[in-house]
């Protein structure tokens, strides 16, 4: 949220600084009002306006880009809650490990067992060339 946070205050403070701006142009203005002519006001009053205008375009565009800023910020802390956990990868890592001995079991199983089929292999070869040769020998 500091992303934020910095946002706004960086916001704050050109409202600030916009909010200073006016009061003093706006306190010119009365000043100007009591010590210059009318057309002078006019044209002071008329500037105040302008610049009133632009810096509330100016601020405009910053609630626009602060409102833009903060759905980033959402949807990055949203991507982040999906993401794994510390705990999830313990218990991942728990849960390989726990494969990783059942292979080595079924692996040791399977050793055993090829022994075993090498064996009945030779018998079973055995017997196919006596049965050849009592065929062959009628």
């Amino acid at each position: 949220m500091h992303g934020i946070e910095n946002v706004v205050f960086a916001n704050m403070g050109l409202i600030i600084a916009s909010i200073g701006s006016i009061l003093g142009i706006v306190i010119l203005a009365v000043l100007a009002r009591y010590f210059v002519t009318l057309r002078d006001y006019e044209k002071a009053q008329k500037m105040v306006t302008e610049d009133i205008d632009k810096l509330t375009g100016k601020v405009e565009n910053q609630v626009i880009r602060t409102t833009v800023l903060e759905g980033e910020v959402l949807r990055m802390e949203t991507s982040l809650q999906n993401l794994p956990q510390k705990d999830d990868f313990k218990t991942l890592d728990l849960k390989l490990f726990e494969m990783n001995g059942r292979i080595s079991e079924m692996t040791a199983g399977l050793t055993g067992l090829k022994e075993v089929i090498q064996k009945q292999d030779t018998q079973l070869t055995m017997v196919h060339e006596h049965l050849l040769a009592l065929e062959r020998n009628r």
